[in-house]
């Protein structure tokens, strides 16, 4: 799959005593996945370190700060779904060319 392709990325476990085994690092609004656990819920959904996150469970996080995204993610503490792009900065170029042709 090519990396600039966002991807849909569900992360369930049966209690929130279980770690999903990822961290979210924030910068200037953008939020990443880091510190993903080997053999993790998060590893084995096939999250990568540095995968930007879009969105979260259905909603935007484009533009949010830190708190905001974690509360997005824990509105369900057993099921987190993510919409993540590993190359962010191919992605935008991919929205700008599109919006070229048309």
């Amino acid at each position: 799959m090519s990396s600039w392709i966002p991807n849909f990325c569900t992360l369930k476990r049966a209690s929130p005593k279980i770690d999903f085994g990822f961290s979210l690092a924030s910068n200037n609004k953008m939020h990443k996945i880091v510190n993903i656990t080997v053999n993790s819920i998060a590893d084995l959904a096939g999250l990568r370190n540095d995968d930007t996150i879009l969105e979260v469970n259905g909603k935007s996080i484009h533009n949010t700060d830190h708190e905001l995204a974690k509360q997005k993610m824990r509105e369900n503490p057993n099921e987190i779904t993510m919409l993540v792009v590993a190359d962010y900065d191919k992605y935008i170029e991919s929205i700008i060319i599109n919006q070229k042709i048309f």
